[in-house]
């Protein structure tokens, strides 16, 4: 290489150095995006799944307060039974979320080792 090319040689070298950089921080921030759009619509999803139990739970809970005196027996326990069935299912809701999320934790973990 003559030395007259030396300095238009580093510049383009620095030049695709520099692009490369650019690019590698754009697919950064997409990932981050990305990452940031699917916690997004997790929590929306998961707020809805658990909104719809605790309404039930919330509205048996509200008559049994109010009405006790006027529900006969058999109503009584269907809003109970109302009650222990949305307990049930959100408990459930939520353990299939936190199985779920295990292996994201372990990668994560795993890309943060790295």
């Amino acid at each position: 290489m003559l030395s007259d090319d030396w300095p238009r040689y580093h510049e383009r070298k620095h030049a695709e150095h520099e692009r490369l950089e650019a690019e590698k921080m754009r697919m950064e921030v997409y990932k981050e995006r990305e990452v940031l759009d699917l916690k997004e619509k997790f929590i929306a999803t998961m707020s809805h799944e658990f909104r719809t139990p605790l309404s039930v739970i919330l509205s048996a809970t509200s008559s049994l307060e109010t009405y006790h005196d006027r529900l006969t027996p058999e109503r009584r326990s269907e809003h109970l039974q109302n009650i222990a069935n949305q307990a049930h299912y959100a408990t459930n809701l939520l353990d299939d979320v936190l199985k779920s999320a295990a292996p994201i934790r372990e990668n994560w973990n795993s890309a943060i080792a790295a």
